[in-house]
């Protein structure tokens, strides 16, 4: 299974751009929805699925706050009554990434976006370059915290690192490359999203049966070869 993440919420400068528990909320309440991009939930029993904090009643309070915040980023809307929230996840017609969802499974907020990133890089040239100073800008972090979180991503084989080289005629060294080696080969090309237009597909498969009544008025006074298709090269039915 996959989870779908839009690049902008991962693209430092970009007004959507999430820090790590917006986006690991928000992917929470993606793989949660309804087809029509709903969840109808509580603070509570999202409080006991997600855990920012160990106390519950801090926990609780960090949900509530990163919803606000995900509603003025224009990531989802909500309303809350009688304590049942409603939620509806914004859909933007942008590149997205479908990042499979171990990859949730297996991280902390701050781990879950240092390995979307890569992800996102990965698709293209199999690896990408990574600075500590860009990881905290990421992270909306220190270097300090951005280094931590890479070195626990890479000491326990779920990142794997290859040392940059030093620069010529400098003690300088060029940033960290990195790759996930579980993911090595299974790896996408963005995609454009689509929301499902009913009305559209209402259209197609009148087509589709319209095509087909015709092959099947034509193919019963028709011998066909053995083997031979149906349909000419640019997808429409032949007229036998």
């Amino acid at each position: 299974m996959e989870i779908l993440v839009y690049q902008s919420f991962i693209t430092i400068g970009h007004e959507r751009k999430l820090n790590p528990n917006e986006l690991y909320l928000y992917v929470q309440l993606r793989r949660r929805m309804s087809i029509d991009y709903k969840v109808e939930t509580t603070v509570d029993l999202l409080s006991k699925r997600v855990t920012f904090l160990k106390t519950p009643k801090r926990n609780r309070l960090v949900i509530r706050k990163l919803l606000d915040s995900l509603q003025q980023k224009g990531a989802i809307t909500f309303n809350e009554e009688d304590g049942v929230v409603d939620v509806e996840v914004v859909y933007f017609e942008e590149n997205f990434d479908m990042v499979p969802l171990k990859v949730l499974e297996i991280s902390s907020p701050e781990e879950f976006m240092l390995l979307v990133w890569v992800f996102r890089h990965q698709k293209y040239k199999g690896l990408t370059k990574m600075s500590f100073e860009y990881a905290s800008r990421l992270l909306e972090s220190s270097e300090k915290t951005a280094f931590k979180v890479i070195d626990e991503l890479v000491n326990v084989g779920k990142l794997h690192k290859i040392s940059g080289p030093r620069k010529e005629d400098s003690q300088q060294q060029e940033p960290n490359q990195y790759y996930i080696p579980s993911l090595v080969g299974k790896e996408k090309s963005p995609k454009v999203e689509s929301k499902p237009k009913e009305q559209q597909k209402t259209i197609e498969n009148d087509i589709q049966l319209e095509a087909l009544g015709r092959i099947g008025n034509t193919i019963s006074k028709t011998e066909v070869e053995p083997g031979s298709s149906l349909y000419t090269s640019d997808g429409q039915p032949k007229v036998f």
